[in-house]
């Protein structure tokens, strides 16, 4: 299964009834679904974690034409406009249908194992490796940095994906210590 896919399947939750939940946010209930809306919704989380990044290096490159507080309101406008397109998109997707119980919740620790479990040895390694490589790089360049934009974007960079790599190292660790 591939690295979009682990993404999606992780919204999703079986519940102890052995219906199917979707969790679209990190926090609060989820909406049950048949087998065709799950197809559905996991086209749109697909579609959204492609989008985002494409989204956001075209923002920050187009930052870089500006001086400084027109290109940080352009890039708030831009992500701004991206997270109001999707969570509208999500409540256009999960708009008729059934709340799931309160009891059923999806925590994080509970998407990172499904994530875990769905991705094999060999993506979970190479996204651990990816990340700290661009932490280091994100490093270098805060500290080679001639004016403040490229200071805060390695440092930005290496607090993100510092966050990346401790989340695949906790998937490594569940992955390699506990049955799933």
């Amino acid at each position: 299964m591939g690295l979009f896919d682990a993404y999606s399947q992780s919204s999703f939750k079986t519940l102890r009834d052995g219906r199917m939940a979707f969790h679209p946010h990190l926090a609060g209930r989820g909406y049950m679904v048949s087998a065709d809306q799950r197809a559905v919704l996991r086209r749109y989380m697909i579609g959204a974690a492609i989008c985002s990044p494409v989204l956001g290096v075209m923002g920050a490159e187009a930052s870089r034409l500006w001086n400084y507080p027109i290109n940080i309101i352009l890039i708030i406008l831009v992500l701004s406009l991206f997270a109001a397109g999707n969570y509208s998109g999500l409540w256009w997707l999960t708009r008729n249908l059934e709340r799931a119980p309160a009891d059923e919740r999806l925590t994080l620790r509970g998407r990172y194992r499904t994530q875990a479990q769905h991705l094999g040895w060999a993506s979970l390694w190479f996204l651990e490796i990816g990340s700290g490589i661009c932490v280091v790089v994100g490093l270098l360049i805060a500290a080679t940095a001639d004016d403040a934009y490229a200071l805060s974007a390695g440092l930005a960079g290496a607090v993100f994906f510092g966050l990346c790599a401790w989340a695949g190292g906790y998937m490594l660790w569940v992955k390699s210590s506990k049955p799933l």
